[in-house]
């Protein structure tokens, strides 16, 4: 059997379920042979205070050298937080030269939310940001990512942040957020449909990591972006109740118990 091999790029924390440990275990969970490369590594995630940060920049493109040498090749790479303007150079190379014929690049631009950067980012990341999520075949922004991309207010509708951006396939992720309810917005084509869900109180660590791993994995076994997206949008919302019935919010998602769902055939 010839199973699909999967990128992702993005921060490693050795405590505490997101970024780079949440990409990493999902998309095993679907039985693709996954990869990681760390961009940055972090004691544990910035949901605790003072974290070890260890930025690991220089070490992209030798990495990726490496494997261009070995004529390694992925099915799909899926890009999540970078941490420095300078990593997306070498991101971008990579993905030129290690993406598969017909592979997928799903980036999360992972820069911004609330209207403001995160810390330690700039419009200087913003601006070497687009020409990354330029190469994305799946684009997958929050409210205000959509809104430093587009120019538009990030209070424009979904459906106008949307159409904005010129990748074909995009997510707005967030694109609903009331008391009761949250939800995310897809372009797919020329079509845009909102999913809505039930909102569960608290904040969560790691809900747009772990959909953007979810929805890797459905498309490279072949799903539409709107059933990847409603996979990934449930999944994800399990993960979220399951969290809330714990103690031990500021640790991540608790989404290990529900890993068994994603396996099966390739």
């Amino acid at each position: 059997m010839e199973y699909k091999r999967v990128l992702t790029v993005q921060d490693l924390s050795c405590l505490g379920q997101c970024s780079g440990s949440i990409a990493l275990t999902t998309l095993a969970a679907f039985g693709y042979e996954t990869c990681l490369l760390p961009t940055a590594l972090l004691s544990a995630h910035t949901a605790f205070r003072g974290p070890y940060v260890c930025q690991l920049t220089d070490s992209i493109g030798p990495i990726a050298g490496h494997w261009k040498r070995e004529g390694i090749r992925f099915d799909a790479i899926l890009t999540g937080y970078l941490g420095a303007a300078e990593d997306i150079a070498p991101v971008l190379g990579l993905i030129d030269d290690l993406l598969a014929p017909g592979g997928v690049c799903v980036v999360d631009p992972a820069m911004a939310d609330s209207g403001k950067f995160y810390s330690g980012l700039n419009e200087a990341y913003g601006d070497a940001m687009r020409g990354l999520c330029a190469r994305a075949d799946v684009l997958l922004p929050n409210r205000t990512e959509a809104s430093f991309l587009t120019g538009l207010p990030e209070s424009a509708p979904a459906a106008a942040l949307l159409e904005a951006l010129p990748q074909k396939n995009a997510i707005l992720t967030g694109s609903i957020s009331t008391p009761e309810e949250t939800g995310f917005t897809v372009k797919e084509g020329e079509t845009i449909r909102e999913y809505r869900q039930r909102k569960v109180p608290g904040r969560y660590f790691g809900t747009g990591d772990l959909f953007a791993a979810v929805l890797t994995g459905k498309l490279l076994r072949g799903a539409s972006l709107r059933d990847a997206a409603c996979m990934a949008g449930e999944f994800t919302s399990e993960a979220v109740k399951l969290t809330y019935e714990t103690d031990k919010r500021s640790y991540g998602l608790k989404y290990e118990p529900l890993l068994h769902r994603l396996g099966g055939s390739l």
